[in-house]
């Protein structure tokens, strides 16, 4: 597995993998009777009737069914198909960073490539946004495996390099957050893969807008030297470009300023899961993403996380 970029033909190959992934319950019928849709703002279907059963709430009770058999029966529901599943991806330049494991930007890609896979199987509808310096890339969503390729194709694309920034570079979430909020519809899964740098109180004001109408799974992705500085020392750097620097590791004001800023972020995402009933994985770069996936996702934080 190449730690650096990802192709079409490995995004496409993690299909196999991704069946393995349980990111929804099994369907479940459901009646009048106190049960719930399985996901907030999905619909829910007519079945079909079945007779009447101690328990049953009236207000489900097929009158039409009912009056044809002078027998009372009860309406059955299921959840509806082709739910729309919306995955944004953060490719921005700091995203082209690891010290072990792999990118984030690759495992990023990993990550999308496994829940694009998962929603086909499903039979839900595959969109998404991708974010790079050099600006937003749409997907709408469509149920096809021609979607799920384009959408892989794009991500393999994109993960070959940082994007050349524009005159105006897109360091900000703002924009990719406002475009999601503005596509989103009522009742949609929504999956943002980032490091969440920039996050501020205008992401989450529009994230929240978010939340209200449907479910929200946020994938911390990082590295470990993003959460704590190696010992003393003096460090070999090189960015996207080539560059190469040395820096000296040590516990300085500045060291411990530059760790406080991720666990800082951590905490604002962890209060931003619990207040909005999102999902938070994290994902470190030395991670494999389909065991942190299958452990936790769909899984609401609670109050003993904090």
């Amino acid at each position: 597995m190449d730690p650096v970029r990802v192709t079409v033909g490995e995004l496409a190959g993690l299909r196999r993998a991704a069946q393995a992934l349980r990111l929804w319950p099994q369907p479940r019928f459901a009646t009048g009777s106190g049960e719930h849709a399985l996901f907030r703002g999905r619909g829910m279907e007519f079945a079909e009737s079945r007779a009447y059963q101690p328990g049953d709430d009236i207000r489900a009770l097929d009158w039409r069914v009912t009056a044809r058999t002078g027998r009372p029966h009860t309406k059955l529901f299921h959840e509806e198909r082709e739910r729309p599943v919306l995955i944004g991806v953060d490719l921005r330049r700091a995203m082209f960073f690891a010290t072990r494991g792999q990118f984030k930007s690759t495992l990023a890609a990993r990550i999308a490539a496994l829940l694009a896979w998962a929603a086909f199987d499903h039979r839900d509808r595959l969109g998404g946004f991708v974010m790079t310096a050099a600006g937003l890339a749409e997907f709408k969503p469509r149920h096809s495996r021609q979607a799920v390729l384009q959408w892989l194709g794009a991500l393999a694309e994109m993960t070959q390099g940082p994007a050349s920034a524009t005159a105006t570079p897109v360091d900000s979430m703002t924009e990719w957050l406002l475009a999601l909020r503005r596509a989103v519809r009522p009742g949609s899964l929504i999956f943002l893969l980032s490091d969440f740098r920039g996050w501020d109180a205008t992401a989450e004001q529009h994230l929240a807008g978010v939340t209200a109408h449907s479910d929200l799974g946020l994938g911390l992705i990082h590295d470990p030297l993003e959460s704590r500085l190696p010992p003393p020392g003096r460090y070999a750097i090189c960015d996207p470009d080539g560059r190469r620097a040395v820096v000296h590791g040590g516990a300085t004001p500045a060291a411990r300023l530059y760790a406080g800023r991720f666990e800082q972020r951590r905490a604002a995402l962890v209060r931003f899961a619990l207040a909005h009933r999102a999902s938070l994985l994290e994902f470190p770069t030395t991670a494999d993403p389909l065991r942190v996936l299958g452990a936790g996702i769909g899984l609401r934080l609670s109050k003993t996380h904090s």
